[in-house]
């Protein structure tokens, strides 16, 4: 847990905070069915506004608290980051922040635990089929568990999906990239009785599930 820090990113921000918030709490780590984009044109002042309040402090800190003790919050933070530029930040990506803040703030006893497991590593993977209208990409993540979140990511993909099961398909080539780093590590330091069966990894698109099982390449899944 990052307890102290958290509390110091809390009293750092707290009047922004108790403006924005007041004695409210928040349920989730991130506003839902919010995706921060570029191409939201910033009022006139708006960027210089934010660029004072300290919006690339603020998500700086939130970041460094996110990678180590906070994996819940990574899809907040990759869309946060989107405006770390000075000519991009908006009033609402600064009170995106703050709720981000007040999330953490109100879980700061938490971290992450691990716990002792006797089943192997297995994974989870999903992608958004609501694009960022700057670029028309859509974002994704993963989870590799194992008593614990041992690897995890949140962000934008690559190439544009032309529907669901492309952006699920490139979403799982991520994921299992970081399986086989990962397989591949655990053998090297002598944990390969750990791993004894292939991996699972669930993710729920039949179609892109299926591509994965298919050894032929296609027009249709190039």
């Amino acid at each position: 847990s990052m307890k102290q820090y958290i509390l110091d990113m809390e009293t750092a921000f707290h009047d922004d905070l108790m403006h924005e918030f007041g004695r409210r709490t928040v349920s989730t780590p991130f506003p839902e069915n919010v995706i921060l984009t570029k191409s939201d044109t910033p009022q006139e002042g708006e960027v210089e506004r934010n660029i004072d309040r300290g919006y690339q402090r603020l998500v700086g800190s939130l970041l460094w608290c996110v990678r180590h003790t906070m994996p819940i919050c990574l899809y907040g933070c990759s869309q946060l980051c989107k405006l770390m530029a000075t000519c991009t930040s908006t009033d609402h990506a600064w009170k995106c922040a703050l709720h981000m803040l007040k999330y953490i703030h109100q879980h700061a006893d938490e971290g992450i635990r691990f716990s002792e497991t006797d089943s192997e590593p297995c994974a989870y993977v999903d992608a958004s089929n609501k694009d960022d209208p700057t670029d028309a990409k859509t974002q994704y993540g993963y989870t590799i568990q194992w008593g614990g979140p041992l690897i995890t990511k949140s962000g934008k993909l690559n190439h544009v999906g032309i529907n669901s099961t492309y952006n699920e398909y490139m979403a799982l080539h991520h994921c299992i990239k970081q399986i086989v780093w990962l397989r591949q590590l655990m053998t090297d330091i002598g944990l390969s009785h750990c791993i004894s069966q292939p991996t699972l990894v669930l993710a729920d698109n039949k179609q892109a599930n299926n591509l994965c099982n298919e050894d032929l390449v296609t027009a249709g899944n190039m």
